[in-house]
């Protein structure tokens, strides 16, 4: 489904079968995860349903549309807290009611004059608020969100930031730099469109774009699951460009290093010993006997344990005032 019209990308689309056969690997395990309706589907869901409510108060001019329209803004809603607008749009609504009701009804009124496209619903509410308050940026994210009371399954949350990841990943050509943001919107969708035929011949089998949509959220997670063994979680990472975490601690190996330093282990393991004791040690002898080479090899060895050790010169201008 086009749901623009017409694609608004730089070139031509031509599935690649080797990225999208990982993408949708990916999003399996993910839907096959126990968790996933709890985490991802379930309230947006109520989002919707809240949303609904609100729209059906407003499409009916009932008073309390707008109270029921800022509930739909609250919990269990964490969509839109990303976006700076959104506390504007509520104090808008305080504001200028009027104008909001006429942004409102070019996402939400399905009469015989108003736009039916999503697409055009979403440039409708951009178009409508920015002209009547010069200076504000409208993010399509917004309006995708409203556009949500009209059904949440198929027209979900739009974010430009998760979906340009996810269309780098899947290797689908992103919008085009000058497009207009409601087309941005409706290329999302296309997305999500393909994403669900791609999974359909992989024989993963979503329902609806909602779920499209929460796997897309899920791969661009900061980090896998829990529940999945530490190889696939590395494998994970490592298919999304993720440094990988740092490795765990070394645990010094003092029989090792006296070995290296050509010294007795238990005269090495004293010092040691010594060292963590009192937090502090002072070598002397003469010069040329290996104090500061030795020195330098324990605090390496702590260093690689997760500590660090830093190196000062003294001198004989140096005072004890200095010194402490």
């Amino acid at each position: 489904m086009r749901v623009g019209g017409k694609r608004m990308t730089t070139e031509p689309y031509t599935p690649d079968a080797e990225r999208w056969d990982a993408f949708v690997e990916w999003a399996r395990l993910f839907y096959e995860w126990d968790g996933f309706a709890e985490r991802e589907r379930n309230y947006k869901l109520v989002i919707g349903e809240n949303l609904a409510t609100a729209r059906e108060a407003f499409l009916n001019s009932r008073p309390d549309w707008g109270n029921k329209l800022r509930r739909a803004f609250g919990t269990p809603n964490n969509l839109t807290h990303g976006i700076s607008q959104n506390a504007r749009f509520l104090e808008l609504l305080e504001l200028n009611p009027d104008m909001i009701e006429s942004a409102l009804r070019c996402v939400w009124e399905a009469g015989a004059t108003a736009p039916r496209r999503p697409t055009e619903q979403v440039r409708g509410f951009v178009t409508s608020v920015e002209s009547a308050t010069p200076g504000i940026s409208v993010p399509e994210g917004l309006a995708s969100f409203l556009l949500m009371a009209n059904d949440a399954t198929e027209y979900p949350y739009y974010q430009v930031t998760r979906f340009t990841r996810a269309y780098t990943l899947a290797g689908y050509p992103t919008f085009a730099p000058d497009a207009p943001r409601w087309e941005r919107y409706a290329h999302a969708v296309e997305f999500l469109d393909e994403f669900i035929r791609q999974a359909g011949i992989r024989g993963l089998e979503i329902p609806n774009r909602l779920d499209a949509q929460s796997l897309v959220w899920l791969l661009n997670g900061d980090d896998p699951l829990d529940e999945w063994p530490e190889d696939v979680r590395r494998q994970f990472r490592e298919y999304k460009g993720q440094e990988p975490p740092p490795p765990p601690p070394h645990n010094p190996d003092w029989d090792a290093l006296a070995g290296t330093l050509l010294w007795n282990a238990a005269s090495l393991q004293e010092i040691v010993a010594d060292l963590e004791d009192k937090r502090q040690m002072v070598f002397y002898g003469p010069p040329g006997t290996g104090k500061t080479f030795v020195a330098k090899a324990i605090a390496s060895e702590y260093a690689n344990a997760g500590g660090g050790f830093e190196i000062v010169q003294f001198h004989p201008s140096y005072s004890y005032e200095d010194f402490i």
